[in-house]
């Protein structure tokens, strides 16, 4: 999200393999991206300049490739490249060791097709490790189940099985309609018995109830933070209703600042996170590290977004996405919604369009890690934002 005040540019990569199983490192990389205008229009069906810069070890590492490449926009703005196959290249993909640390994509774009690259855009490629990829391709999986070990094996239907740590245990059929909750990280039918960990409504200083949902091992909000107030009562300084509406509020929670956000504590990039921030007693602001965990469970950035959020599409009732809403299945029971953004000006961006999320993390004295969703897209992107700007918050605890 830096420097998008002026352009905005959507973005989603995926990785594959152009070569055998055998190669250390891909050929190319496909890249896709939604550019709109200053005034946030679409830039339909026009030449843009588009220059690929890959950096090692950070957002201000050392350039290891560089290229350009002009492409035209369809008619939704949208542009597709092959990263690896542009002009004017320094660099090889090939001779890239992606096995030995992060790596970031810069990307800088001239929108107007005049070679003046105006804006620039940074964000992490969080790609496959390839050379363990090919490593490992000789132990591949028959595609015969009878072939596996230590398999579950059941008795009747309906049957189901966890992993204890030491052995498959069964769970028997549930009735119809009965709720299967997780307690302790034990499945049991109906609500769980004991205390502190078990699933349930937290309730933020102002009464708000919210309900939350299992994604792995960790129990996420699954509605967008609401309160004014944090934990001790303390009014929050930066909370804003999405796209300036109040009446929006009890469908798209708030928007706030990442400060108001950590409520006066240290950036924290630890799995669990440490920042209980703005959320209620006994929850916290999720790390840029958990984050990535959860993007992770939910089968890579390319496919977590879907997961995450609502079926709920325009013309239905708010809280709902702008049409396409591509890819959404809200796998996950996540139920993420598009309350856009506040930009540091006091203007808003993206409502119907977008989710931006913020987490503990920071990426430097005026920008820190946040999530976005977006409705034309299927995947859960991580990008930096300027932390005056309004996120919204989903809270997350671990389950003990």
């Amino acid at each position: 999200m830096k420097n998008l005040i002026k352009t905005q540019l959507f973005l989603f990569l995926s990785l594959m393999i152009w070569q055998t199983l055998a190669a250390q490192a891909p050929e190319g990389i496909s890249y896709q991206a939604v550019v709109r205008d200053a005034a946030n229009n679409l830039v339909q069906e026009s030449p843009v300049n588009i220059r690929f810069i890959i950096l090692a070890q950070g957002a201000e590492g050392e350039e290891v490739f560089r290229e350009e490449q002009t492409l035209q926009t369809n008619f939704n703005g949208l542009v597709s490249a092959v990263i690896g196959q542009g002009s004017n290249a320094t660099g090889s993909l090939s001779a890239i060791d992606w096995s030995a640390g992060s790596y970031f994509l810069k990307t800088e774009i001239d929108p107007e097709g005049n070679q003046q690259y105006s804006i620039s855009h940074t964000t992490q490629l969080l790609s496959v490790p390839y050379a363990m990829f090919a490593n490992e391709a000789g132990n591949v999986f028959s595609g015969d189940y009878n072939d596996l070990s230590n398999k579950p094996q059941g008795s009747q239907p309906g049957e189901m099985q966890f992993w204890d740590g030491e052995q498959w245990v069964s769970v028997e059929p549930g009735e119809h309609g009965q709720t299967l909750s997780f307690c302790n990280g034990v499945p049991v039918w109906g609500p769980c018995d004991g205390n502190g960990g078990e699933p349930g409504q937290p309730v933020d200083y102002d009464g708000n109830a919210y309900e939350t949902v299992m994604i792995g091992p960790k129990e996420w909000f699954a509605e967008n933070l609401k309160s004014l107030h944090y934990a001790d009562g303390t009014p929050i300084n930066g909370a804003f209703a999405p796209n300036g509406n109040e009446d929006m509020i009890e469908y798209y929670g708030r928007l706030y600042t990442w400060e108001a956000a950590m409520n006066g504590e240290e950036a924290d990039n630890s799995n669990p996170g440490t920042v209980q921030g703005i959320c209620p007693t006994g929850w916290r602001l999720p790390s840029d590290a958990e984050m990535i965990s959860l993007t992770e469970y939910l089968g890579g950035s390319g496919d977590a977004g879907g997961k995450l959020k609502s079926l709920r599409t325009a013309p239905q009732d708010h809280p709902r996405w702008n049409s396409p809403n591509s890819g959404a299945n809200n796998q996950s029971g996540f139920t993420g919604y598009p309350s856009g953004r506040r930009n540091a000006d006091g203007s808003f961006l993206g409502f119907g369009t977008g989710g931006y999320f913020w987490t503990s993390s920071q990426v430097s004295a005026d920008q820190a890690w946040g999530y976005l969703l977006y409705y034309s897209l299927s995947g859960f992107y991580k990008d930096s934002g300027t932390k005056s700007f309004g996120f919204s918050v989903r809270c997350v605890r671990d389950i003990e």
